[in-house]
């Protein structure tokens, strides 16, 4: 598998960003082949760098913070990972009876590319507004509504890539979210483990 190069990102993105406008024209963006479908999984790399950033801002991550880094960092890799391929694992097993093994494809491409719009233009931006210049309440309410906003966009690509109805499109989403957090419920709950962890050679 090849990482897409600039010209495919940049196609990925804009395609992402049609889709939230409810653009005909979106699908025409994405390479929907096979071969596409593959390196779309290269968006994780894209991602990364705005994904270090936002881990990092003060108070989101509190137990990466706290856990030794060496432990705490790989744990952190491992919780992206999966966070990029459980998704799409568990859609694959569920499409044929879902009866979705034709938009398959097409759906992932997308939603893989929709992840640079997510973090870019919509999380990192808000989480720094957020966590720096509006911590507290207004932090908080500001966080709240990009939750249901990345929520209706995620609706907005299901329903239109895989052609379906919103009712439909509301469970796929769920799907993703509860996958999503139950990753990051695991992940944190072993960055407090160590970070918890007495000192070798210390009695408890």
């Amino acid at each position: 598998m090849s990482l897409p190069g600039p010209v495919e990102a940049a196609r990925g993105f804009l395609g992402a960003v049609l889709l939230a406008r409810f653009d005909p024209a979106a699908r025409g963006w994405f390479d929907l082949s096979v071969a596409g479908f593959w390196r779309s999984f290269g968006a994780m790399v894209y991602v990364a760098p705005l994904y270090v950033l936002l881990v990092h801002l003060p108070g989101l991550r509190p137990g990466l913070e706290a856990a030794d880094p060496w432990l705490g960092y790989p744990i952190e890799v491992l919780n992206y990972l999966l966070r990029w391929l459980a998704y799409p694992f568990a859609l694959y097993w569920l499409a044929r009876p879902l009866g979705l093994t034709g938009s398959y494809i097409p759906f992932i491409i997308a939603y893989n590319w929709s992840q640079l719009v997510q973090v870019a233009a919509v999380i990192l931006p808000a989480a720094i507004l957020g966590q720096i210049l509006l911590p507290g309440a207004g932090g908080r309410a500001l966080m709240s509504l990009v939750v249901v906003a990345v929520f209706a966009y995620q609706l907005a690509i299901a329903r239109q890539m895989l052609s379906v109805g919103w009712f439909f499109a509301f469970g796929i989403v769920c799907l993703d979210w509860v996958l999503g957090l139950s990753v990051d419920r695991v992940t944190d709950w072993l960055l407090h483990q160590l970070s918890s962890a007495p000192p070798a050679g210390t009695d408890t």
